[in-house]
């Protein structure tokens, strides 16, 4: 089965320059296939049965009465653990500088974090940031299936933790993020290559930006 593709989901605005425009050989595109055969055994994939308990569990939540306003939130500043029906849900709170929250709220509108304390934004920031990362990546299917194997290195050489001092998801994320925008057109196999050469031999770990950094109050002018 052919790795699936898909186009960027922006148009990486404002993302730093791109470095490389080197598209895959086909060696290339046999070497992802295999990549993706490797990681298969390690869990890394979600099975359909997996996927189904998932829709099935999010289906209970939205049914209860005492549940409103359920929203997926990756990548988040969990509040509030919980296990429900074999699913783990990290449930996340942020009071809003609003008298109403209506139900087409948009989290990326920094508005938003206008007079809220640090908890909050950071509540905030799990949902915006895994949004923002996508809509900067050239190729999404690329960027995830890269994270995928990056993230599987990192538990298997027990350096994939925070709380040790070490990155944990969400750093992973943006440096993967960064591989992508240096390589637009690299497919997940020499995106993990160069991945390995910038990063973890060089250690360019000084100063990582995927974004250029906008003023939103002069923007807001």
């Amino acid at each position: 089965m052919p790795f699936p593709v898909t186009t960027q989901g922006s148009q990486q605005a404002q993302s730093p320059q791109k470095t490389d425009l080197a598209g895959p050989k086909e060696t290339d595109c046999l070497l992802t296939q295999k990549l993706v055969e490797t990681l298969k055994p390690f869990g890394v994939f979600e099975e359909e049965e997996e996927l189904q308990c998932r829709i099935l569990i999010w289906g209970k939540l939205n049914n209860l009465e005492e549940v409103k306003d359920l929203r997926a939130v990756e990548e988040a500043f969990d509040q509030l653990s919980n296990c429900f029906d074999g699913i783990e849900i990290g449930i996340l709170f942020a009071r809003l500088a609003l008298q109403t929250i209506p139900e087409d709220l948009d989290l990326t509108d920094d508005s938003l974090l206008k007079n809220l304390n640090v908890r909050c934004i950071i509540s905030l920031n799990g949902f915006r940031v895994s949004n923002e990362i996508l809509y900067l990546v050239p190729n999404i299917d690329y960027f995830r299936l890269t994270l995928k194997s990056i993230k599987l290195w990192a538990k298997c050489h027990n350096i994939y933790s925070n709380i040790l001092g070490f990155l944990g998801g969400i750093s992973w994320a943006m440096l993967v993020a960064r591989t992508c925008q240096l390589y637009p057109n690299a497919i997940c196999q020499l995106l993990y290559i160069n991945f390995s050469g910038y990063f973890l031999n060089g250690m360019r770990l000084d100063y990582i930006k995927i974004k250029l950094i906008v003023d939103s109050e002069k923007k807001s002018l």
